[in-house]
């Protein structure tokens, strides 16, 4: 199924121009909504669900968990990732239910499209950094990406801001799209190849620190389930090595970033940023105070408004229950 142009979704509140690209669990839509504005509507590909076998329950399944880890990536509110524009929504088409994401379109390029082959270490580690810190948030939300790589990392046009896009929500805590779904060699780690699905954030790691060795030699870096396989044929060569401008520190964190054992990484994205040298903790409570705010605010006018209430209660109370207050004392024989 593809829907198209001029096909309307979502009680003809969307309407679809043309399709904008194919990724590993989704097709992507460019679209317009009933106001004029641009946007990206992203629904599961029934191409890959025929490529998995899918039966028709683990399909159902499959709907029903995108549409949860939509949900839980709409209320990451971050600069550096994708917005989600309101909540996921289901569009019946024949006998087929399909989950659909609507999305902020981006007007940019990736970055595997820069024109330079190797960029400069500053250039790259705010790339880096701004993408870090997207992670953070994602990973506060309990989601992870799973296929961080440079072309699902768009600059916006003008702006040299990174964004975060394509996040593999139909493979989170899903054993189907896990088992048979579609994994980015060289920027995937191993745990990934396997069926298990015991991954964290530390595969994210993985995927960003082979994007930054990407962004710095211009080289990919080698399978690694080959890396595991045969470590002497298929090395990974440290960047430094091949750009010798990359920094002794930089260098060391991409290597240990893209550790085959997961336990030999960094704990969390702060923790990596860190041995960059680009971790800026303070920014990073700030984010999360900012995304509490409301809870904050709200705590406080609860508080303002019952204060209120009370010390109105109090006159109420003085009026229908006047204090009594003793008549003046009278001076004797008078």
């Amino acid at each position: 199924m593809v829907w198209k142009a001029g096909k309307q979704l979502n009680g003809n509140r969307y309407t679809i121009e043309r399709i904008l690209g194919r990724g590993s669990w989704a097709i992507t839509y460019l679209a317009w909504d009933s106001q004029g504005n641009r946007l990206v509507i992203k629904t599961l590909s029934d191409e890959i669900l025929l490529q998995l076998q899918a039966t028709p329950d683990e399909i159902k399944k499959l709907q029903d968990k995108l549409f949860q880890e939509a949900t839980k990536l709409a209320q990451c509110q971050h600069p550096h990732v994708v917005k989600c524009l309101g909540q996921p929504f289901r569009e019946r088409d024949g006998n087929q239910e399909f989950v659909c994401v609507p999305m902020e379109y981006i007007a940019g390029v990736d970055l595997a499209s820069l024109p330079q082959r190797q960029l400069l270490e500053a250039e790259a580690l705010r790339y880096i950094r701004q993408i870090g810190e997207a992670l953070v948030c994602v990973h506060s939300q309990g989601l992870l990406h799973r296929d961080v790589k440079p072309t699902n990392i768009l600059v916006r046009q003008g702006k040299g801001e990174a964004v975060l896009i394509d996040f593999d929500l139909a493979r989170e805590n899903n054993t189907l799209m896990s088992s048979r779904g579609h994994i980015s060699d060289g920027f995937a780690p191993p745990e990934l190849y396997l069926s298990s699905l015991n991954i964290d954030v530390r595969s994210d790691i993985y995927s960003l620190a082979a994007t930054l060795y990407v962004l710095l030699t211009g080289e990919i870096p080698p399978k690694a389930e080959n890396r595991q396989l045969n470590p002497h044929q298929y090395r990974l060569i440290p960047p430094k090595e091949i750009n010798p401008h990359v920094s002794d520190r930089v260098n060391d964190a991409i290597i240990q970033g893209m550790s085959l054992e997961a336990d030999a990484r960094p704990a969390d994205i702060q923790a990596w940023l860190g041995l960059l040298g680009i971790c800026d903790r303070g920014n990073i409570w700030l984010e999360r105070l900012k995304r509490h705010w409301l809870v904050v605010v709200g705590i406080i006018g609860f508080l303002a408004a019952l204060a209120g209430f009370l010390n109105d209660g109090m006159g109420v109370i003085d009026r229908f229950f006047p204090p009594h207050n003793p008549p003046p004392p009278t001076e004797s024989g008078k």
